[in-house]
């Protein structure tokens, strides 16, 4: 009769031996009782891809669950109230002032936080620019931070100068404020007239002949509308301006520097030279790569990826104006 093997040997043997049952579940098996995870979502390029005509906003509410998930993860959500104005297709309008202030006066808004408005915008109409900037820097206590990840030009730019704080990386800009008039400068026309001076100056034999062109194509009165609009956006940018580290008299002439120091209406005024423009308030005004921007900055990156495939298979724009799920779908210009 042989003998039989002690305990601990049998069971070092069962264990080399796989063809036995075994009572335990393997790495990849799951506990049945338990509910199976549902699968990965699709890119979000993907699920923009596979957008039927009637269906194409059936990606916002998972787009602003992502936004605010970036948020979260910042942790800039218990310092700020955050507010949007994410729009580089559409024009600052009335409109838009009426939602940022929907947004900025809503029960979410923390009155004992500032806002923290994401500009990214190529500008649009200077009143109601002036009425967002305006809003956002009184309605609670310590104003608003403009956080620009890439444009905030012309009327972009005068928002930000309401700000206490303009957040930009090595790649934003902001602009000059100079009005425009079916997309060309108001300050234009009179800088037309001065070069034609000079024209009839070295050429007087051209003198009558330009007098009579001009007679029949100038409306004198434009002349002077044009150039009201521009003192106009002046003053919209000094009353911004003024602020404890920023008087009066500095406000007007860094205002009029925005408005008539810049021969080009895109002229991209980067981080540093809107720092230089603001240097009696230094720093306090104009941060460089602090985390609010890092922030903007994941955000700007999310939303190229959304309006990339909005873009590319649908002719669409996405839009965001307010609070972080008030998103729209505007058509693309061919």
């Amino acid at each position: 009769m042989s003998k039989s093997k002690p305990n601990d040997i049998q069971d070092e043997e069962a264990e080399k031996d796989d063809s036995r049952p075994r009572n335990i579940l393997s790495e990849n098996d799951s506990d049945p009782s338990l509910p199976k995870q549902a699968p990965p979502l699709p890119h979000i390029f993907f699920a923009i891809y596979e957008l039927k005509k009637d269906g194409l906003e059936g990606p916002f509410r998972r787009i602003a669950e992502d936004i605010q998930s970036l948020i979260d993860k910042s942790g800039l959500a218990d310092k700020y109230n955050f507010v949007f104005l994410y729009d580089e297709n559409s024009s600052i309008s009335e409109r838009t002032s009426n939602e940022i202030y929907a947004a900025a006066s809503g029960d979410f808004a923390d009155k004992n936080k500032p806002h923290y408005l994401l500009l990214h915008t190529r500008g649009g109409s200077a009143v109601p620019a002036y009425l967002i900037s305006r809003y956002l820097k009184t309605s609670v206590k310590n104003g608003f931070v403009a956080v620009v990840p890439r444009l905030a030009k012309s009327a972009g730019t005068l928002i930000a100068l309401g700000a206490q704080q303009i957040h930009m990386g090595m790649m934003s800009e902001l602009g000059p404020v100079d009005p425009q008039i079916s997309d060309m400068p108001a300050l234009g026309l009179g800088s037309a007239l001065d070069y034609i001076a000079g024209v009839c100056e070295k050429h007087p034999g051209a003198s009558e002949m330009l007098a009579r062109y001009l007679q029949a194509n100038l409306n004198i009165h434009h002349l002077g509308l044009f150039e009201r609009l521009s003192e106009s956006a002046a003053q919209y940018a000094e009353k911004l301006l003024v602020r404890n580290t920023i008087k009066t008299e500095k406000a007007s002439a860094i205002a009029k520097r925005l408005v008539y120091g810049y021969k080009d209406h895109s002229f991209a005024i980067d981080c540093d030279e809107i720092r230089g423009i603001l240097e009696d308030a230094g720093d306090e005004i104009v941060r460089v790569e602090a985390e609010e921007y890092e922030l903007a900055n994941q955000i700007h990156q999310y939303m190229e990826q959304v309006n990339f495939a909005y873009r590319v298979f649908h002719r669409k724009y996405c839009a965001i104006t307010g609070r972080v799920d008030r998103l729209s779908l505007n058509d693309l210009d061919d």
